[in-house]
């Protein structure tokens, strides 16, 4: 088997430090722990997974499947996570494409109010998951949009106490779109910000979704990739 930019020989060195024997009751020695969490903060772990899924032809239809596959298995909180980190990445996109700001303003105050609704779901719920990588991200998610504190208010977007926020519609229709347009499409300001750390969260929570914890036949799987990721 071959994956691009990898050979089998790559893929077994890759994937070495995770195999432990069965001889030692299931105990992964200290080499392999260490090669396991080498591989992890070199980030060639991250770069297969992504260079194999990008080989999914039609990726909607597998992360249907997986959620459908995931439901009674693992928490609730865990598979409501990815889903609003997916409601609110697709938020960002329609926010950062240029021609959305060519149409009137209640389009571009609906497309806002998504945003505005998402973000809002998924910091509650990201919140809930108890899943490191996840809470990690919605805490940076919930930091950038305080640096940005400023800007949203120019346009009607104020944070509540609960980190949540607040988009009033008459105050937004009567700002500049220009601003808007701004915050989510400068570059490497808010939305691009927003948009890693959510990508982030969806990563985290689909990965401790699929892998690690407790099995419903009462068997625990090793920590995977994400918890090791979230240390480093």
């Amino acid at each position: 088997m071959r994956i691009s930019g990898y050979d089998s020989n790559a893929i077994a060195t890759l994937f070495s430090g995770f195999q432990h024997s069965a001889k030692d009751g299931g105990m992964m020695n200290l080499t392999s722990v260490l090669s396991e969490y080498n591989s992890v903060k070199s980030g060639n772990y991250l770069k297969l997974l992504k260079k194999y899924y990008a080989q999914d032809e039609n990726p909607s239809v597998h992360k249907k499947t997986v959620l459908s596959d995931l439901a009674g298995v693992v928490p609730k909180k865990v598979t409501a996570t990815v889903s609003s980190a997916k409601n609110l990445s697709d938020s960002i996109t329609n926010l950062m494409d240029s021609s959305l700001y060519q149409k009137d303003v209640s389009d571009i105050y609906k497309a806002v109010k998504d945003y505005v609704d998402d973000y809002n779901d998924l910091v509650t719920k990201g919140r809930r998951a108890s899943v490191s990588g996840v809470a990690t991200n919605v805490a940076k998610l919930i930091t950038s949009t305080s640096a940005n504190e400023t800007s949203l208010s120019r346009i009607g977007i104020t944070i509540k106490q609960d980190d949540t926020l607040s988009l009033d519609e008459e105050a937004f229709k009567k700002a500049d779109m220009k601003n808007v347009e701004e915050l989510f499409r400068g570059t490497g300001g808010y939305g691009l910000s927003q948009a890693n750390h959510v990508s982030l969260i969806e990563y985290y929570a689909g990965a401790s979704a699929s892998s690690g914890g407790y099995q419903r036949n009462g068997t625990y799987l090793p920590a995977s990739a994400y918890e090791f990721s979230s240390y480093v």
